[in-house]
């Protein structure tokens, strides 16, 4: 039993499924935290953007042989590359349907920046000059923030500074949690990408320097959950970042458990944990 769930959850991982779920779960934390209603077309829209942007990624790296393995997510990709596509174009479609149904010019002007950002880093990032700002990892943090908080920057209505103030907070919150997501999983591949010949970013800081960045964020983080608890008596706002915090340490934690990627659980785990922030709708 125990061996078939892993097999399903390593299924559902494959996918992409748990990053669109776990990006809902983001934004469900977000209308809890804010008292914000968000309509149920902004979800689908995130979810199936979730999969066009991660599905596209995974069939560019399914040309590249290295990345091929047996049973490997990329190889799936590659085998049933036209079925992943036709996916991606029936997804577009809804998107496109449910702009034209249901969002207001501004939004979907918003919208359309936000796209075109997202797809011109699906094309150039392997080109981009590296530097920190432009170093995959930060760049995939940041687009994972502005894709989440899309529809909390859009129907967020307040006449107080201090109210923008809190949604920039879990915004950065949130960033944190997906930074520790990956600067983690740099850390557990440093090896492996270097042989492979692929850059990440603890080849440009070292593992040492990068577990301290982490840890620097995960202080910032803490400061912000702690600063909510004084300020605001909002179980919501508190639950919410409490739990990305919780998602941040246990990213953090992961290269003390896994030193290589002989074990790919290790991704799962990373990813699957952002599915806590469904307990935001207790």
């Amino acid at each position: 039993m125990p061996n078939a769930f892993f097999q399903l959850f390593f299924f559902i991982h494959r996918l992409s499924i748990d990053i669109a779920l776990g990006a809902a779960a983001v934004l469900l934390g977000l209308s809890s935290a804010l008292l914000l209603a968000i309509p149920w077309y902004y979800y689908v829209l995130l979810i199936n953007g979730t999969f066009i942007i991660y599905w596209i990624d995974h069939i560019q790296d399914s040309q590249k042989a290295l990345l091929v393995q047996a049973g490997a997510r990329h190889a799936i990709f590659k085998k049933y590359r036209w079925v992943f596509m036709l996916g991606i174009a029936l997804l577009a479609v809804c998107n496109a349907l449910l702009v034209y149904l249901f969002l207001p010019i501004p939004a979907v002007l918003l919208g359309m920046l936000l796209l075109a950002i997202l797809l011109a880093y699906l094309r150039f990032h392997r080109q981009l000059k590296r530097v920190f700002v432009l170093e995959k990892e930060v760049l995939i943090a940041i687009l994972y923030t502005l894709s989440t908080g899309f529809a909390a920057l859009v129907l967020f209505a307040s006449p107080y500074a201090t109210d923008w103030l809190v949604l920039a907070c879990l915004l950065f919150s949130i960033f944190c949690s997906c930074l520790q997501n990956l600067f983690s999983s740099a850390r557990i591949e440093a090896y492996a990408d270097a042989q492979a010949g692929i850059r990440n970013i603890s080849h440009l800081f070292g593992s040492v320097r990068l577990k301290l960045l982490q840890e620097l964020f995960l202080c910032l983080q803490a400061l912000l959950v702690f600063t909510f608890f004084i300020l605001f008596q909002q179980p919501a706002l508190l639950r919410f970042s409490s739990l990305l915090l919780l998602i941040a340490a246990s990213n953090y934690a992961l290269p003390y458990f896994y030193s290589d990627t002989q074990d790919p659980s290790y991704r799962w785990i990373g990813d699957g944990v952002f599915l806590l922030l469904f307990l935001c709708a207790l």
